[in-house]
């Protein structure tokens, strides 16, 4: 018997150009307290100090609410920091992912997670095998006066990569909202990254609770909206 399917996770990407880190830190916590499943934080322009003290803070937030922290790029904090997961920007040579992938796992504890965020335009093929998951996007564009169609590639092309994927874990980036959450969810991805659907809100908290809400309906197919 097949096991049942996963239900969808939600992470919020986020980075110090939200503004001061008191008011990020402030952000971060009311959507943990909202449900929120995980937080991306982003390669932004602080120094490695800066950087590392911002993740460890986060990290001991996401500890308290049951949440994982997943660091992008920065190996050197990573390895400081230790956050549940690592997210490496893919290149175009296979040899130099694979090396940086071997890198990030010298340098991280046994349990972090790799993985790689690959655009949809890149073949499946070219992902290292080695590692443990992959974002996939963007897949919408990043503003709100565009229609949901006006998707950078079609989820159609998305339906395949997590088709022909090895990798088990596969996020969706991009301008995810509830217009278009349940296509991308259907494509077969395990992972809902937003971003400007909480931050924007004025009220992270209800904003993750009800992005949580809905993703359960999805799953379970009460919603299409």
């Amino acid at each position: 018997m097949s096991a049942p399917p996963r239900k969808p996770k939600l992470c919020l990407a986020t980075s110090a150009k939200v503004g001061a880190e008191a008011d990020l830190l402030n952000v971060v916590e009311q959507a943990l307290r909202g449900g929120l499943d995980a937080v991306r934080l982003t390669d932004v322009a602080l120094d490695r100090e800066a950087y590392c003290r911002l993740a460890r803070k986060i990290r001991e937030l996401c500890a308290k609410y049951d949440a994982k922290l997943v660091i992008h790029n920065r190996v050197e904090c990573a390895a400081e920091v230790a956050p549940d997961g690592i997210e490496l920007t893919m290149v175009d040579n296979p040899a130099a992912n694979e090396a940086s992938v071997q890198a990030a796992r010298a340098a991280v504890s046994k349990d972090c997670l790799v993985g790689m965020s690959c655009p949809l335009s890149v073949a499946v093929q070219r992902l290292p095998t080695s590692i443990d998951f992959v974002g996939v996007g963007p897949l919408f564009p990043d503003s709100d006066r565009l229609p949901a169609s006006a998707a950078f590639l079609t989820l159609q092309q998305l339906g395949e990569f997590v088709k022909a994927s090895k990798v088990r874990r596969v996020a969706a980036f991009g301008e995810l909202n509830r217009r278009n959450i349940s296509q991308v969810l259907s494509s077969g991805v395990e992972v809902v990254v937003v971003s400007r659907e909480i931050l924007a809100s004025g009220d992270p908290q209800g904003a993750t609770r009800g992005l949580k809400r809905f993703l359960e309906e999805v799953s379970r197919g009460k919603s299409k909206l």
